[in-house]
């Protein structure tokens, strides 16, 4: 017999070993809206022996609209699963549910410590269902921590939208309530005093700590200019290199914190300006007050001593001393008093004037302390949730002595937001884990703590999530390729890759194709991966679900084939698709756990399959 492929059976191999994954290491994801048991006996029907649960619902969910979550199972279903899966010798792994958004708590209005837990619940509740279920393993939760322009971290080879380097918005957030205080984009301009400087181009500063405006003495006014971003970079610069020379006490800012602390020295200014009128005010009113009132007493007194019939001369030489008195004035006594009390009304409100102005003035003051680029406040934020999370992967294991270790395994989403970039998720793992051991050291130990956080804290690489970034890549599809296939192969190697999610696209939006029919170069991937340990992933398909599984065995070289002679048609993959899987025609390949059991049941009824 003469074969047309060189192997001898139908085991054996003509694809490269390099891009191969085993049967039993392609696992496929059930769909997360609908129910699970359902869907895990679905996927043992397609023979698959790796399943990953998830959800779409979070708090209480809606059952009939397809939003399920881990409470939506009791444990008696929970049971069910789980037996299931033992049963047919399935791996779990779980995926919280999709409204998990990041972990920093970013909301339509800022940041909220209420939604940031609230995450942080959902997250808990797929640890919780893991550790009953799946036996421990990865629990995957989405990133998507708080946007940021593309081209300002990674502007060399990509960029949001052309005019981006131009237009992008940079947000500031105040540390204090989480709110955005300001959103600078940098085509917008400022215009600000012209401040003095020195030969070496720094501001002049009075002794009370002010810049020095210019003053044109021919106009009479003081100088003001039209700054635009670049100045504020320049401004960033400077100030940055006098905070590293130890010349002023402060921190390092970026440019967007060097605009916005102008643009409040303005209002600052303006402030303290209305302040020092109204203090100016206060004191001559003090001053009027003290005149008016001596003068009460002394007509008081005089009044007092002449005759009723006599005062009318009072009147008029007071009067004349004083053309601005109304000449209807009856008595000089109860005009001095009606005086007296206009001026104690202008002095309450100068004062409450002058207190308010100095108010706002050191308020405004204090915001520019607290006011932070929305990374440095995010990063802080999500570090903290993720480093809960893996305490919390840690002691449920400890407590329910599950078969594997739980971990979380945080997923890059899409490229708008901070953690998708391959380097991103890597520092948020990294970052993670020195936020976890700083929270556990002092209770086991540097040593222990750095182990456990390395153990429960991990990344999910998610091929068709990552390629997204190609449409935003300002090379060719081929450089594009070349440079996805190295940052995956980073990830690989930088010890922060925990579990793999394989879907394809055309890296315009994450269709979930079947691997090997969109542009992904899902061969090379597997290969990097392999190359450094991993060698099982989940396939995740969409609406074309049991094909995105063939379409994984077929691209990642399945070593089950049909042999056949020259001149025979050649019988793969596809062929198996249109004689079974999904089809009514009988099949021409049934082998071991594909196929269907009856020979006993569970003792709640479900069918051992």
């Amino acid at each position: 017999m003469e074969f047309v492929n060189p192997y001898f059976n139908a085991m054996d191999r003509e694809n490269d070993p390099l891009n191969e994954l085993e049967v039993q290491d392609i696992g496929v994801s059930t769909h997360p809206g609908r129910d699970q048991l359902q869907g895990l006996k679905t996927r043992i029907f397609q023979g698959v022996n790796r399943v990953e649960l998830g959800f779409t619902g979070a708090g209480k969910g809606a059952a009939d609209r397809g939003a399920l979550t881990p409470g939506s199972y009791g444990h008696d279903e929970r049971q069910d699963i789980k037996e299931l899966a033992k049963a047919n010798e399935i791996k779990l792994s779980t995926h919280a549910t999709v409204g998990v958004g990041g972990f920093a708590g970013l909301t339509q209005g800022g940041f909220d410590d209420a939604a940031r837990r609230n995450s942080l619940d959902e997250v808990k509740r797929a640890i919780d269902f893991a550790a009953e279920v799946a036996g421990g393993g990865p629990v995957v939760a989405h990133t998507g921590e708080f946007p940021r322009p593309i081209s300002e971290s990674f502007g060399d080879k990509f960029t949001g939208y052309p005019e981006e380097p131009e237009k992008a918005v940079l947000h500031l957030v105040d540390d204090r309530t989480g709110k955005i205080v300001d959103s600078v984009r940098k085509n917008q301009t400022v215009v600000l005093p012209k401040w003095k400087t020195d030969e070496n181009g720094n501001p002049l500063i009075d002794e009370r700590g002010n810049k020095i405006p210019e003053f044109n003495p021919e106009t009479g006014r003081f100088t003001v200019v039209e700054r635009d971003f670049d100045y504020f970079r320049k401004e960033a610069e400077r100030h940055n290199q006098m905070v590293r020379s130890g010349k002023i006490k402060d921190r390092i800012i970026t440019p967007e914190e060097a605009f916005f602390r102008e643009s409040m020295q303005s209002r600052i200014m303006q402030s303290r300006g209305w302040a020092l009128y109204h203090s100016q005010q206060y004191d001559e009113l003090l001053k009027k007050r003290k005149k008016t009132k001596e003068a009460l007493e002394f007509y008081q007194d005089l009044y007092n001593r002449t005759p009723e019939s006599e005062r009318w001369k009072l009147r008029r030489v007071f009067e004349e001393r004083n053309p601005w008195v109304p000449g209807d004035v009856k008595s000089i006594p109860e005009y001095l008093k009606e005086t007296l009390r206009d001026i104690d009304r202008q002095i309450e409100f100068t004062q409450e004037a002058s207190y308010s102005y100095q108010q706002q003035a050191k308020e405004l003051d204090v915001v520019i302390d607290h006011t932070k680029p929305i990374a440095e406040y995010a990063k802080e934020k999500s570090f903290d949730s993720v480093a809960q999370l893996g305490i919390y992967a840690w002691k449920k294991t400890e407590k329910e002595k599950t078969e594997r270790p739980l971990f979380v395994a945080i997923e890059s989403y899409v490229p708008e937001n901070w953690g998708s970039h391959p380097s991103e998720i890597k520092e948020f793992v990294l970052g993670a884990r020195k936020k976890m051991v700083e929270m556990l050291k002092d209770k086991v130990g540097e040593a222990r703590a750095k182990e456990l956080a390395k153990r429960h804290i991990k990344a999910t690489l998610d091929t068709g999530h990552t390629y997204l970034w190609k449409k935003f890549f300002k090379g060719s599809d081929k450089e594009f390729n070349k440079w996805y296939v190295e940052q995956i192969s980073d990830l690989a190697k930088s010890g922060v890759l925990g579990h793999v999610h394989v879907t394809d696209n055309f890296g315009y939006a994450d269709e979930h194709v079947p691997p090997g029919q969109g542009d992904i170069p899902l061969k090379e991937v597997i290969a990097k991966l392999k190359e450094h340990g991993f060698k099982d992933v989940i396939v995740e398909p969409a609406h074309h679900d049991y094909r995105a599984h063939l379409g994984g065995l077929k691209t990642f070289g399945s070593p089950i084939y049909a042999v056949h002679r020259r001149g025979e048609p050649s019988y793969r993959w596809q062929d198996v698709e249109h004689s079974y899987f999904g089809q009514a025609n009988p099949p021409n390949f049934i082998f071991g756990p594909y196929s269907p059991s009856e020979d006993w049941t569970l003792w709640s009824g479900v069918r051992l399959e």
